[in-house]
């Protein structure tokens, strides 16, 4: 700011009028400059933390789900075993008081013939000879297309009549031929129990996705169970094609068990 030269009031008054106007605007400018870079720098920090958030999550909701088919994984070895020495007595239904993991009634297993009937389970000791041969999960191992275990889509179990992810393996005797299907029904809920531990928000959601883009599990705030969505095939854009089978991306984890889900949050 200056002082006019000139001997006029009024226009002495009007020009410093001006300046203290054009002053102000100044002030005013570079205060909405530096409370527009506070409010970024808010906006990222609190992206970051989001996102450092989100990180931590997608991995404990990994090691869980991981926790679990690992334990599948074992229950599975030790029943194999046994099918293998049985000859020919498959009754998983007197096997799992003694395997801890069936005591879950969250998780039920089956055992199913060399020609795609049920043989035996967790829920009937003298079941009917049920036909599974047109289930996904089954039909992969009677074709002997897929070695070790395999995660199948949501179906609705003809046994137990409720939503479930079959995990199926293949038990082969010692001369190649097949002994059975071992198949463990699991209900979404039971691979992790995050949902019930912490608040997932308005929008939050914990999703574990196929390799085929078909959503396994989805837990919302609305929907701890991890029936939301389930059996839905996610769209293109969403699916990190770029993170390899059994590594690891942004948010995503994947176990090293064959055909692992991915995991988002």
């Amino acid at each position: 700011m200056f002082t006019p030269s000139t001997s006029d009031p009024r226009r002495r008054a009007r020009i410093i009028t001006s300046e203290i106007i054009a002053v102000c605007i100044l002030i005013i400018a570079a205060m909405w400059v530096m409370a527009g870079a506070s409010i970024m720098a808010a906006k990222e920090a609190a992206m970051d933390r989001t996102r450092s958030e989100g990180r931590n999550l997608a991995v404990a909701f990994a090691a869980e789900v991981s926790n679990i088919l690992s334990g599948v994984n074992g229950a599975m070895e030790i029943i194999a075993q046994r099918m293998r020495a049985g000859h020919g007595q498959l009754d998983i239904h007197d096997w799992a008081s003694e395997i801890p993991l069936l005591s879950s009634a969250t998780i039920q297993a089956a055992i199913i013939g060399p020609d795609g009937k049920l043989v035996s389970t967790t829920l009937d000791p003298a079941p009917q000879p049920l036909d599974l041969s047109d289930r996904e999960h089954v039909r992969v191992h009677l074709a002997g297309r897929f070695p070790g275990i395999f995660i199948g889509k949501p179906v609705i179990g003809r046994v137990s009549g409720k939503a479930t992810i079959n995990i199926t393996r293949r038990v082969d005797a010692d001369d190649g031929s097949l002994l059975g299907i071992i198949m463990f029904a699991l209900a979404p809920a039971s691979l992790t129990a995050l949902p019930a531990q912490i608040d997932l928000g308005v929008h939050g959601t914990l999703t574990m996705v196929g390799l085929d883009q078909v959503i396994r599990a989805r837990f919302t705030s609305e929907n701890p169970d991890g029936l939301s969505s389930i059996g839905q095939t996610i769209a293109n854009d969403v699916f990190p094609w770029a993170v390899p089978a059994n590594g690891e991306g942004p948010l995503v984890k994947a176990s090293a068990i064959d055909n692992i889900a991915r995991i988002f949050s």
